[in-house]
């Protein structure tokens, strides 16, 4: 039992080093244009900007601010579309009172008798956004969200180098206040470079909804679609046909913020949500990549009753574990960390650590079971 149990452990948990090793690499050969990016678009195509909304009016006056403030917002011309998602706040309102030429807002109006029942009504607003577009090329963000004043000119710059079929760009969380708030940090910068590794390989293909951009006939939604998972299945549709023509922008000027949910039951509606769409991923290369840190985790909790069947050999296993782990994640977070700008999140590593394995492996054990969840006062699968 002793050579199975520490066989187990070393190659669980060298298979972990080796695809946190991998994800660095393929992150660090990720081609950029920093640079050319500060030169004005040349032969500027038209851009259509799309934001899904529901009860987002303390937010969507600054996402909106954000976007206008833009440096090229004129010579770029874009049209923003709000769709607000049947708010019980002034959502709506709000956009309409801004008055600006470039914005436009629509409600989302479903008929449950004609239209039959609705699942998935984010996806649903997208589909009403998508039907109101001007161009063929669309930027989609949450509502949420601000980004900063030379990001229309980058994610146009991109688009107009890579002539892309779908462009992935990174999230931050903003501002962060206390261990809560910096554990989502370095969980998302984690993921970012988790999502361009596997673009850059065409190894897996991952995106965040609330910063990607893509050519508009590349994405459909039906109204019984699972309720999350407009980025992954957007993306995943057109890897399956066109790996090469997507991307993924490595660009400080292409990050988007948004803040961090304030508590741990919010943190934990919001995760089941997200996993819940791992649970029908159709690439094996991805479903490992997910797999092993959730192994890693389970078999780390896993020694704490080892230790009283086994004792001290199992303790010292727990040891030796837990420090591959803390030693390979500080590594991979300093680098993710240092380019996104948020060094500040690493003065909570250690305690943010330690609640990741206890995160990825009950949130992974949880998705499996749980069915229905809620998502902004609906119950929704």
């Amino acid at each position: 039992m002793y050579v199975l149990y520490f066989s187990v452990v070393i190659l669980i948990a060298s298979a972990y080093s080796y695809l946190i090793i991998y994800i660095l690499r393929r992150w660090g050969n990720i081609q950029t244009l920093e640079g050319n990016t500060r030169k004005h678009p040349q032969g500027q195509l038209g851009v259509s900007i799309i934001i899904p909304a529901r009860n987002e009016a303390q937010n969507i006056t600054m996402c909106l601010n954000s976007i206008l403030g833009n440096e090229d917002i004129e010579s770029i011309n874009p049209q923003i579309i709000v769709i607000d998602d049947h708010s019980t706040d002034d959502t709506a309102q709000v956009v309409r009172e801004m008055q600006s030429a470039y914005v436009e807002v629509f409600s989302l109006e479903i008929n449950r008798n004609t239209d039959g029942p609705i699942n998935a009504y984010k996806k649903a607003a997208i589909s009403l956004a998508l039907s109101k577009c001007k161009h063929d090329f669309v930027i989609q963000l949450d509502a949420d969200t601000v980004v900063p004043q030379e990001y229309l000119r980058t994610i146009t710059m991109y688009q107009n180098t890579y002539k892309a079929e779908f462009i992935a760009a990174p999230v931050k969380f903003y501002p962060c206040n206390n261990l809560l708030h910096h554990f989502q940090q370095l969980d998302i910068l984690g993921m970012m470079a988790v999502t361009g590794a596997g673009i850059q390989s065409q190894k897996w293909h991952m995106a965040n909804g609330a910063n990607m951009s893509y050519k508009k006939a590349n994405v459909r939604f039906g109204p019984q679609d699972l309720a999350s998972g407009d980025d992954v299945y957007a993306i995943q549709k057109i890897a399956e046909e066109k790996p090469e023509s997507i991307y993924y922008i490595k660009d400080p000027k292409a990050v988007v913020t948004t803040a961090p949910v304030n508590t741990y039951a919010d943190l934990y509606q919001q995760r089941i949500r997200w996993a819940t769409k791992n649970k029908k991923m159709p690439n094996l290369t991805m479903q490992l990549m997910m797999g092993i840190p959730f192994i890693n985790a389970l078999l780390i909790l896993a020694h704490i009753p080892m230790m009283f069947l086994l004792g001290m050999p199992a303790v010292l296993l727990f040891a030796f574990h837990l420090m591959i782990k803390l030693m390979i994640d500080y590594v991979y977070l300093k680098e993710t960390t240092t380019h996104f700008d948020a060094q500040e999140s690493m003065k909570y590593f250690i305690p943010a650590n330690l609640m990741h394995v206890f995160y990825i492996s009950g949130i992974g054990v949880l998705s499996f079971f749980i069915k229905k969840y809620k998502w902004k006062g609906r119950t929704v699968h």
